[in-house]
């Protein structure tokens, strides 16, 4: 593969009918796993009673709806791939935002500036690198913000949940550059079992794991 766009370039072969309908996903399992996605969200958004929780997975919410209608219909140009990256954004803030509070410690002046300089880094790798580059910067800050923070919580449940979370980010951005160099052998060997959809399960099992670290009682 030239380049990895989003979604166009995703490990799932386009269905033939969703060409002429809206009404057919275009991606049917991607869109199945995130629509599951979306539902274990909002699930344990409401059972959260903490705002800066609730806001947290509201964040992934609108991440994973805009998410899930990039799978059902593709629009030309890089449109849903910028949304969805720039929802990313917004989701990394609302990680630091729960921490920040759940714990009661707010980065230092070094540390922000560091956070800072990094996103800085990843809007240039956004707009001057293939996506795949500006992935793994989010994904980094991500994980970023949680090892910082892991520090904090005295909880074991909470230490376990959040290593949890950082192992399966890795595998899953190991999982996006394998597609970007193995897509087509893969889809050879298997084009019954989309290779995408694999990354999406692993996204599915990061947010229960998430809601269960930080929802359940």
């Amino acid at each position: 593969m030239a380049e990895y766009t989003f979604p166009f370039k995703t490990c799932e072969l386009p269905t033939v009918d969703s060409e002429d309908s809206i009404l057919v996903p275009r991606q049917p399992g991607s869109v199945v796993v995130n629509i599951a996605s979306c539902a274990v969200l909002v699930y344990f958004m409401m059972l959260s009673k903490n705002n800066s929780i609730r806001l947290f997975f509201a964040s992934l919410l609108l991440f994973e709806l805009f998410h899930t209608a990039a799978h059902w219909t593709h629009i030309q140009g890089n449109v849903q791939q910028t949304v969805v990256h720039f929802i990313a954004v917004s989701v990394n803030l609302c990680l630091l935002n729960m921490l920040s509070t759940t714990t009661g410690m707010l980065p230092t002046m070094a540390q922000v500036g560091v956070m800072g300089m990094w996103q800085l880094l990843d809007f240039i790798c956004f707009w001057l690198f293939p996506f795949w580059v500006s992935v793994g910067t989010q994904l980094a800050f991500f994980i970023g913000i949680i090892v910082l923070y892991l520090r904090y919580f005295s909880s074991r449940r909470v230490q376990q949940g959040l290593l949890g979370v950082l192992g399966i980010v890795v595998v899953i951005y190991a999982l996006i550059l394998n597609e970007k160099w193995n897509c087509g052998w893969m889809l050879q060997q298997q084009p019954w079992v989309p290779p995408h959809v694999m990354i999406e399960s692993l996204g599915l099992l990061v947010f229960w794991l998430l809601g269960e670290t930080f929802c359940a009682a």
